[in-house]
């Protein structure tokens, strides 16, 4: 089953790879922080990703108490899904999310928390369904978010422009005033990068 997913997203990037990036919304992402903050931190991420997880468990706490809320650090996360289940649940997230960012960072926390359990899953679409009905999306809602074919676009496209902007080609990647850090930071590792960035 889980081939079969990753097939049909295989075969879904050959088609979206195809179109032309047109949309605004491919370089916003979804973002927290002041937009006047000196350092921007855009992260591009998969849901299934288990370093990406690590990241958002270990990591991203830190940074948001210590930075995103004393208004250092605006911080960006672009979806990169590597499978099937990831593009489903980026998909996911943004339908739960309905376009407020602070809901939208607190389902990706509790789909990071959740990820084991989903990704080894016999059906990891229905996992996914719970998990979602957790967060108070109902199951036709969540069928029915799964055939937005708006969102899905945006999705996959986020990833086309992360390749072709970026050379994206893992996960988490973070982008830091500009500068790639491949493989994600810990605490210490972002804290002196970005300090030094502030004291400049």
């Amino acid at each position: 089953m889980t081939q079969r997913i990753l097939n049909g997203f295989t075969f879904i990037l050959i088609l979206f790879f195809t179109l032309q990036t047109n949309s605004n919304t491919l370089d916003d992402g979804v973002a927290i922080g002041s937009n006047d903050s000196p350092v921007v931190v855009i992260e591009y991420m998969s849901l299934t990703c288990s370093h990406c997880a690590k990241f958002h468990n270990e990591t991203f706490p830190f940074i948001h108490e210590k930075y995103i809320k004393a208004s250092k650090v605006k911080f960006i996360l672009r979806d990169f899904p590597l499978d099937g289940i990831a593009y489903r649940a980026s998909i996911i997230s943004h339908c739960i999310a309905n376009k407020n960012e602070e809901k939208y960072f607190g389902f990706i926390k509790y789909l990071f928390e959740q990820q084991k359990t989903l990704i080894t899953s016999k059906d990891p679409i229905e996992e996914l369904q719970k998990i979602s009905s957790i967060a108070g999306l109902n199951k036709e809602g969540f069928y029915s978010c799964l055939e937005n074919k708006t969102i899905a676009n945006e999705v996959l496209l986020s990833r086309k422009n992360g390749e072709e902007k970026y050379n994206i080609n893992s996960t988490p990647t973070l982008i830091i005033n500009g500068t790639q850090y491949p493989g994600g930071l810990d605490q210490e590792a972002f804290k002196k990068i970005v300090d030094k960035i502030i004291n400049k």
